[in-house]
């Protein structure tokens, strides 16, 4: 039986960035999640892969920040693929609702 090695592949930094905000980084998640700062940095370089429990705990913090519930292996490619290829993709409907939203106006100042 032959073992293929495929490389830790995540989004974590890219979720973060999506995320857009000027207090952003990787190590803003340290506090939300438990996790040492040595650990996720770690995780987010791929020297090392994390076990499924500390994906979910990861995925979980950026489900709260964005408001919209995902796979873990979204966020992390333990095959060396992700479910979907493309991020944009994946945050497409969170994108526009977020455009149609703030282009409305709110109800209580119409007329004003």
């Amino acid at each position: 039986m032959a073992f293929v090695y495929h490389q830790n592949r995540n989004r974590i930094s890219d979720f973060l960035s999506y995320i857009n905000r000027s207090s952003e980084t990787p190590f803003s998640l340290t506090c939300e999640t438990g996790l040492p700062r040595v650990t996720l940095c770690r995780i987010i370089d791929g020297s090392v892969c994390p076990d499924f429990l500390t994906v979910a705990i990861i995925t979980d913090a950026i489900e709260r920040r964005i408001g919209k519930r995902f796979d873990p292996r979204e966020v992390v490619a333990f095959n060396g693929e992700f479910l979907t290829p493309n991020l944009d993709n994946l945050l497409g409907a969170t994108k526009k609702d977020a455009v149609s939203t703030a282009s409305q106006p709110s109800m209580q100042f119409q007329g004003v």
